[in-house]
């Protein structure tokens, strides 16, 4: 046995005792009080693989002893800590002070003061996090309901610039007829329970000319909007997000039950509304419309459309109170006249006023396209020399954001 064979011997079992299990035969020979070490060693060879015949461990361990810096019994006792799994050897080993005790297992967590301060904190972020979220959310909504009124506006504008006027907002004819859903023709209408009026509404016609269209406004500007489809075959329930402001959250339209507050008759078919109305003052009921050149006051100065009052408990998915659809013609449902701006809610004055479901204010169009929004604490005389096409007044800075 060479001395360079014992030293590489040695280091083998330094680096197999940090980085690697032993297996367990090699528990063979470990035995405590300093004897047998012939048998550790053979077990180190055999392990290694590579055990020489005729190794002598009483007189070959003293080199491998001298190499690595220990005594013959610190080197046996300190492979029998690290590498016997027999517990007499472990033991012997944590008496002479070679291996370690073992420590207690212990186990890593939280605690139920940490559980609740971490739950704290997660509350407090969300608390102040959540009002900016809703803020952003709502910014958007209200660029996308700007860009709704922008998109009537622009309507307006190529309806005007076809017909030399702007479309009506139009009104029950006798021809007003449509199928209901036993294809029977019907005429729409409204019975006011409250008050006992009834009111007979147009159906718009698919290629009319602005003084003998009976459908509204909103059912003329269709062609100019994209939705040729829906104006040409009179799809009274056709989906038209540009006439819904995202931040009222409108429920789907159903076909009309008679409520409290009216007596509807729609066909049974469900008919979409809109969360905009027109100036009545620039689109007037049927047979009437406005021209361009009667605009006196300016396009720039003259409100066309803007955002409706919106009564919840009132204005549902069945009811056409105040709420007539698009496709209908000459109802206040798409048409306001009011100097009052209402949010949202419930038990509000909604009749002929104009609301809003975002907190600034409502969103308006004016007849030159552009679009503003408008607060409600704007004063009443303001606001009638907005509406008002040929009243001589002039726009206020109250009217601007």
């Amino acid at each position: 046995m060479t001395k360079s064979f014992l030293i590489d011997l040695a280091r083998r079992a330094v680096y197999l005792c940090r980085w690697r299990e032993p297996p367990d035969y090699f528990d063979y020979g470990c035995k405590p009080g300093g004897r047998h070490i012939r048998g550790l060693i053979a077990s180190l060879s055999n392990w290694l693989m590579c055990r020489p015949p005729g190794l002598d461990c009483r007189t070959d361990l003293r080199p491998v002893a001298h190499a690595t810096g220990s005594s013959c019994i610190a080197l046996r006792a300190s492979y029998a800590a690290k590498w016997c799994i027999a517990p007499r050897a472990r033991r012997d080993a944590i008496r002479i002070g070679i291996a370690p005790r073992a420590r207690a297992k212990t186990f890593q967590g939280f605690t139920l003061i940490e559980l609740l301060v971490v739950i704290s904190i997660i509350s407090l972020l969300i608390s102040l996090l959540l009002p900016a979220v809703q803020a952003a959310r709502e910014a958007a909504r209200r660029i996308q309901c700007a860009n709704n009124v922008k998109q009537l506006g622009l309507g307006f504008q190529q309806h005007a610039s076809l017909f030399q006027s702007f479309p009506g907002n139009g009104g029950h004819t006798p021809t007003s007829k449509i199928k209901d859903t036993l294809g029977n023709l019907v005429t729409i209408s409204t019975q006011d329970v409250q008050y006992g009026d009834f009111f007979a509404w147009g159906v718009g016609k698919p290629g009319a000319s602005p003084k003998t269209q009976p459908g509204s406004w909103a059912y003329a500007l269709l062609p100019y909007l994209e939705q040729t489809a829906a104006y040409e075959q009179l799809v009274v329930g056709a989906s038209l997000p540009v006439y819904l402001c995202p931040s009222r959250s409108r429920p789907k339209s159903e076909p009309t039950v008679n409520d409290t507050y009216g007596e509807f008759v729609s066909g049974g078919l469900a008919w979409s509304q809109s969360d905009y109305c027109a100036n009545g003052k620039v689109a007037p009921n049927f047979p009437f419309v406005r021209t361009l050149a009667a605009v006196t006051d300016g396009l720039s100065q003259t409100f066309i459309v803007g955002e409706k009052a919106y009564d919840r408990s009132v204005h549902r998915s069945t009811s056409w109170y105040w709420d007539e659809p698009i496709f209908s013609g000459g109802s206040k449902g798409t048409a306001r006249s009011g100097l009052v701006i209402v949010p949202d809610g419930n038990g509000i004055s909604f009749k002929d006023n104009w609301g809003s479901a975002h907190s600034a204010g409502a969103m308006f169009g004016k007849a030159d396209g552009s679009t503003k929004l408008v607060t409600a604490s704007i004063d009443f005389r303001v606001m009638r020399a907005m509406l008002t096409p040929d009243g001589g007044e002039v726009e206020s800075d109250e009217a601007s954001e």
